[in-house]
């Protein structure tokens, strides 16, 4: 995890200034609800000015991967503005380029209702969440960006929202990291090699089995919640319904389901206030796949 002082905080500023090219500026914003965090403003034109939040990247291990990472938002930021007010050719986007690429994004439905009606979008009322998608872009062989797909990007290239739901969803069916606690490090396919491995780290050390679901990415990688084959294939490999923690937008937790697990609720709401930064938080409240109905509930 980085910690940046004043002095690294200069740095930071002029390898930003040097990699964007534009004027760049660090400073304290609050928030509407009084919260106080380190804003990343970089001026592309008279008009865009998008503002980027240091507290988002406090799991960058050193400067050189926190600026690519502030780069690499910034750029998947700027292809979600209107190609009119950048000036940018959208040669290189079709509807063949943004049905390959769709990826799912899951976010709260309440707490982003004014967002989300510039997207094209899909309601999961019985989950609290809302599908938005995003596409890569590509110029001369190489990845420029990722943008949310907007109504109107969808309209000019005529992408309906059923095609580009089915496409995430293939997708994302073998985009996924399935991580035991032995070993953050530990990544595998095999589900049921690290459930083993789970296990007996679990007795031996007296701690709850628990993994990690996201993505390749480890980008939007909550979208595993739509996964119903994989969670039915981790079910059943555990032998019990799968106690969901949603941990951020970017992953979720996944543990056995015991009637004890209920006393999570207000430890979840408690590590979203405290810990996970406004824009990155998926709910308050875990979810319960039932592993016979191969269904996904939100616990009250």
């Amino acid at each position: 995890m980085i910690i940046l002082n004043e002095k690294a905080k200069e740095i930071l500023l002029k390898e930003l200034k040097e990699k964007f090219g534009k004027e760049v500026t660090i400073r304290e914003i609050t928030k509407d609800n009084g919260m106080k965090l380190t804003g990343i403003e970089v001026k592309e034109n008279e008009n865009i000015s998008p503002v980027l939040y240091l507290e988002n990247y406090h799991s960058c291990n050193d400067m050189e991967e926190l600026v690519k990472r502030i780069v690499y938002d910034y750029e998947r930021y700027i292809a979600s503005y209107p190609v009119e007010s950048l000036k940018v050719s959208v040669k290189n986007i079709s509807k063949d380029s943004i049905l390959n690429t769709a990826k799912f994004i899951l976010v709260n439905t309440e707490w982003n209702k004014e967002e989300i009606g510039k997207f094209v979008s899909r309601d999961l009322p019985e989950l609290g969440l809302t599908i938005l998608y995003y596409y890569t872009i590509y110029a001369d062989g190489e990845v420029k960006a990722t943008s949310k797909l907007k109504k109107d990007m969808a309209e000019i290239t005529k992408v309906s929202e059923e095609e580009i739901y089915e496409a995430a969803f293939k997708n994302m069916k073998s985009d996924f990291n399935f991580i035991n606690l032995e070993n953050i490090f530990c990544v595998n396919k095999n589900i049921k090699e690290m459930i083993k491995k789970e296990e007996i780290f679990s007795r031996t050390f007296g701690m709850p089995e628990m993994f990690i679901l996201t993505n390749e990415r480890g980008e939007y990688g909550a979208e595993q919640l739509l996964n119903t084959e994989l969670l039915t294939e981790i079910s059943e490999e555990l032998d019990r319904d799968l106690y969901i923690i949603p941990s951020s937008i970017n992953e979720i937790m996944i543990m056995p389901y015991f009637e004890e697990c209920n006393d999570f609720n207000e430890f979840i709401e408690d590590v979203n206030d405290s810990s996970v930064p406004e824009n990155q938080r998926l709910a308050n409240k875990p979810f319960l796949f039932k592993k016979g109905e191969k269904n996904l509930t939100v616990i009250q």
